[in-house]
């Protein structure tokens, strides 16, 4: 991947950045071109005699590689070969037996010099004798796909085949839609709210209204995980309303305070 600065050796030969990665950035172009197109572009680069004895780049190798696969592959090389991080992957799933069921695809990148990486990603989806691989095409968070598998979904694997460079470590199961999925309590409440959010969901910022619509408590930055603890001991005896923002979805919640 990019070195800045060639003249470090600890950077130009970093075991993680340019072997692992390196390799990896390799599989993940494999995954989007498809072999053909890949082995074709990896041929011709290698075979191209005015690359030869001389110096060449990562755009004389790009620009092989669009060639064979026919497509615009800026945003990779722009997110994978200069950017940093890795994106990390969350679901949500909602299916009634063995109808149409929806599935929300979000996407957290762990560094902020990439905003966001668009890759196909493929999800095995089971169920008790039964099963389907499908592979989305997935262009910002929170992006959401009907299908219908023609079973009832017990197990959804995100990327079974290993092709992005992402955490591998979770399995979601039928998880319910944010809005119905996050609990505000005990309500009513006396001291402290708790927010409890779904599994693989992050909280980002809450809002805290009166009843006259005044906004009387924020925080835009939180970036919690599972549950987060407000303090409404202050607040006077009366019914507000919050409004919470889950992994890029607002949802609206109301309790009594005593």
């Amino acid at each position: 991947v990019y070195v800045p600065d060639p003249t470090n050796p600890y950077r130009t030969f970093d075991y993680n950045l340019t072997y692992c990665k390196g390799a990896m950035l390799l599989h993940m172009l494999r995954w989007i071109t498809g072999d053909q197109a890949f082995f074709a572009g990896i041929r011709n680069y290698l075979q191209d005699t005015s690359l030869a004895y001389g110096v060449d780049s990562v755009k004389d190798f790009k620009k092989h590689m669009e060639k064979t696969s026919a497509k615009n592959l800026d945003e990779f090389f722009n997110d994978w070969y200069y950017g940093r991080g890795f994106p990390k992957y969350s679901f949500q799933w909602q299916q009634s037996k063995k109808e149409e069921g929806v599935l929300i695809l979000y996407q957290i990148p762990s560094h902020p010099s990439v905003s966001f990486f668009e890759m196909p990603v493929e999800i095995k989806f089971e169920g008790t004798d039964s099963d389907t691989t499908i592979v989305f095409d997935h262009h910002y968070s929170g992006e959401r796909f009907t299908i219908a598998p023609g079973f009832y979904v017990k197990k959804i694997i995100p990327d079974p085949g290993w092709h992005i460079v992402t955490p591998h470590d979770t399995v979601w199961t039928n998880i319910p839609l944010v809005a119905d999925s996050v609990k505000v309590y005990p309500n009513p409440a006396h001291e402290f709210v708790e927010i409890e959010i779904p599994p693989g969901s992050l909280l980002q910022e809450y809002r805290l209204y009166n009843e006259s619509g005044q906004e009387i408590k924020t925080n835009y930055n939180i970036k919690a995980v599972n549950h987060y603890c407000i303090d409404v001991s202050s607040l006077a005896q009366n019914t507000y309303l919050l409004i919470i923002k889950v992994s890029d979805n607002t949802v609206r919640k109301k309790f009594v305070k005593r």
